[in-house]
């Protein structure tokens, strides 16, 4: 057992060796790039490039975060760093070894196959003190990827590193669109199981006749409401795209708002009035998730909603209300087309009402074809003629 012991010990210690060794090696040919292309800016004339000085990811990490800080999507782009750099592979060179603590050279593709195989086992959060009973989705794994991929690249683009090394590396493929609509009536529900709880009763409506994004109902301030037209406005600081956008305030949403106590020295709307401090993201996620499942309102594919999906639900309205995309884009905020549509859900009461107007639509020109042929061409004319004589009499 001892003899087990020790070989398993000195093979270890020999894999943690060579991994050492490759990441030695790998800063070595950095570095020796680096002085290359210095080196060859100077001889010809162009500006010398400094060579990359070696970071770990973590260092790397804190950099970006520095400089993206003010972004809205800041907070949930640097939790997945945060996740995706705090994991280590389990073998290999450099088993045991956190992705946060390495080179950033050292990265390869097996190393982010390695943390979606890893990935996809982890249950999903549902809550401050408890975990879904379901696993992390593809697209959320893709979504920290890309952080990754975001951390490289800002790398680059500052002479951190000298390559992304892992440039190039593709999504799973999978989409991730949910079909989770929250419909007037499940709303409803929502709103009774919320009871008197007037802070999440105002928090909920406003997201769900609005359309804003979790965080910029968090941080909405009373000023950027306008009741007299039915407008809230969304400054550019807070719009996760950097442009400002009007979006709707509906009137039960002001009700709901107007109910809540005001802070003396903050125009914040969710603001704690102990301690003058906003209420905390996940704590109103808990409580609108708990309300959720209390009125039991699930999506058509039987998911629970999530408190984006009040989002998601307000754009499916919108376009079912007949509301012109591009005035739902504008307000939502999506740029870009194909992101709209994930969050345009066409259910199979949308399919057959659109039946139902083109039947309607059929109807009439075959009954306008019909009179016509009715008429005859000479009857016809004698109509139209007597519309052009009547006219010009009125005009006379």
């Amino acid at each position: 057992m001892d003899a087990d012991l020790r070989q398993l010990i000195q093979s270890l210690q020999a894999q943690l060796q060579a991994a050492t060794d490759q990441n030695r090696a790998l800063t070595e040919l950095v570095r020796l790039q680096g002085e290359a292309m210095a080196r060859i800016g100077a001889a010809g004339g162009m500006p010398a490039v400094p060579a990359p000085t070696r970071v770990a990811m973590f260092d790397l990490r804190k950099r970006w975060a520095t400089a993206k800080a003010s972004l809205a999507s800041f907070e949930c782009d640097n939790n997945r760093a945060l996740v995706l750099l705090g994991w280590a592979p389990p073998d290999g060179p450099f088993a045991g070894i956190k992705l946060g603590d390495r080179d950033p050279m050292s990265l390869t593709a097996e190393d982010v196959d390695q943390y979606r195989a890893y990935r996809v086992t982890c249950l999903r959060w549902a809550g401050m003190a408890q975990a879904s009973e379901e696993t992390v989705g593809a697209t959320t794994i893709d979504r920290e990827v890309m952080i990754l991929l975001r951390i490289l690249n800002f790398g680059v683009a500052r002479n951190t590193i000298a390559r992304n090394p892992i440039r190039g590396l593709k999504s799973s493929g999978d989409d991730g669109v949910r079909e989770v609509i929250i419909e007037e009536e499940g709303f409803d529900r929502v709103l009774h199981a919320l009871g008197d709880d007037q802070m999440m009763r105002a928090n909920v409506t406003l997201a769900y006749d609005s359309g804003m994004r979790e965080t910029e109902v968090l941080v909405c301030r009373l000023p950027w409401l306008d009741p007299d037209r039915g407008f809230v406005h969304i400054p550019a600081a807070v719009a996760k795209n950097g442009h400002a956008r009007v979006t709707d305030l509906s009137k039960r949403a002001w009700r709901e708002v107007e109910l809540l106590p005001r802070h003396i020295r903050s125009d914040q709307l969710w603001i704690n009035q102990e301690t003058g401090n906003l209420y905390n993201k996940r704590w109103i996620y808990e409580k609108y998730s708990r309300a959720v499942r209390k009125a039991g309102v699930t999506g058509r594919n039987g998911e629970w909603p999530t408190y984006h999906d009040l989002r998601r639900s307000w754009v499916t309205l919108m376009r079912r209300r007949g509301i012109a995309e591009s005035v739902i884009m504008s307000k939502s905020g999506h740029q870009d087309h194909k992101v709209f549509r994930r969050y345009s859900i066409v259910a199979d009461d949308d399919l057959r009402s659109s039946w139902e107007d083109m039947e309607r639509g059929r109807q009439k020109d075959l009954e306008r074809i019909a009179e016509k042929k009715r008429r005859g061409p000479h009857r016809a004319a004698d109509v139209l003629s007597a519309g052009v004589a009547a006219t010009t009499t009125n005009l006379k």
